[in-house]
């Protein structure tokens, strides 16, 4: 079946971005490679890890590396996972909709074309108010929601999770702490995608 010319574009569009990884040997084949699959319409596009973050946010290399950083984090707590078992390394565009904390797809991403619906963001940009980059920011909570509990287990007082992401709602807008669209965290966002894997110390 033809593609769409949409995901012709989109096809082109990752080769663009990715041939400054590629020697002039690789750029030319990868030229083939796209046009073949282009000509063949069924083709579902495999990638890095490096090659996805670069994907999702073109020309913004802050924030394809915090997603980068992002990515083999729960990759190696085995929260991302890929659907290639030959090569695990490698990851098609839907294994991104299993993984809880993906951030929405933006809408100048050429993946776009190949994650539902439901993922679909915006062409908001990254926040340049001083916002903490995502991978900071979940990572300012864990430890800030550690150092919580830690403390109230000293004083003899039991945390649970719900009681942790309610805490941390609270120390975010203290603390000025802000997700990729510039606004702080909210509680159910909290507890679902960044204390979901969080171990209360005991």
């Amino acid at each position: 079946m033809p593609l769409t010319q949409d995901s012709e574009n989109a096809f082109r569009q990752c080769l663009r971005l990715l041939a400054p990884l590629r020697n002039p040997q690789q750029r030319q084949q990868m030229s083939r490679n796209v046009e073949h699959f282009i000509e063949q319409g069924k083709w579902i596009p495999t990638f890095t890890l490096k090659e996805i973050a670069l994907l999702f946010y073109p020309d913004e290399s802050n924030r394809s590396t915090a997603l980068l950083l992002d990515m083999q984090a729960a990759m190696k707590r085995q929260e991302l996972v890929s659907s290639i078992s030959n090569d695990p390394t490698k990851f098609r565009p839907n294994d991104f909709a299993l993984w809880t904390q993906c951030p929405p797809v933006p809408a100048h991403s050429p993946l776009r074309f190949w994650l539902p619906v439901f993922m679909q963001g915006t062409d908001e940009k990254a926040p340049t108010n001083g916002a903490v980059l995502a991978v900071d920011w979940r990572a300012q909570i864990r430890d800030a929601a550690t150092e919580w509990a830690s403390e109230r287990l000293a004083g003899g007082k039991i945390t649970t999770k719900v009681a942790a992401a309610k805490e941390m709602e609270v120390w975010c807008r203290n603390h000025d702490v802000k997700a990729e669209r510039g606004k702080p965290p909210v509680y159910e966002y909290i507890k679902r995608h960044i204390l979901n894997s969080w171990t209360p110390p005991s």
